[in-house]
């Protein structure tokens, strides 16, 4: 995670329209990661990450634990997949959780950053269905 520092920076200036110095941004991102995602929930950050809500889902959540594991899923990887999946995948692209990049071979969904990928993560381990051993 520390490699993405500059993006990490840039997130906590705009979150909130003020610069949020890096000691006490890395303090609490490293001592209580989940604290420091909820101080950023309502602001523009936040509307790329999914609701609790669409985390009801099990093929949902199934869809965010691949592209957590496999760092993004390229859509040829699909050819195989449930029709379930396939549509939890459109679904979660078309809300803005993770993007479409394209290659000259193929599609990959990628989260926006790595930054955003840190809280969807949190939120899949505090699941009740979510067994520690199967977090990514």
């Amino acid at each position: 995670m520390l490699g993405y520092l500059p993006a990490l920076r840039m997130c906590c200036t705009m979150c909130r329209g003020v610069s949020i110095d890096w000691p006490t941004t890395s303090k609490i991102l490293s001592s209580q990661p989940r604290k420091f995602f909820d101080l950023l929930s309502g602001y523009p950050f936040s509307k790329g990450l999914p609701t609790l809500n669409s985390l009801r889902d099990p093929v949902t959540v199934q869809v965010f634990k691949m592209a957590i594991a496999h760092d993004g899923i390229y859509k040829a990887s699909l050819r195989t997949g449930s029709k379930e999946f396939k549509y939890a995948l459109r679904d979660i692209w078309r809300n803005g959780w993770l993007h479409a990049v394209e290659s000259k071979w193929d599609i990959r969904y990628i989260f926006a950053s790595q930054i955003h990928r840190c809280p969807i993560t949190h939120q899949i381990c505090r699941l009740p269905s979510s067994r520690a051993d199967a977090c990514p």
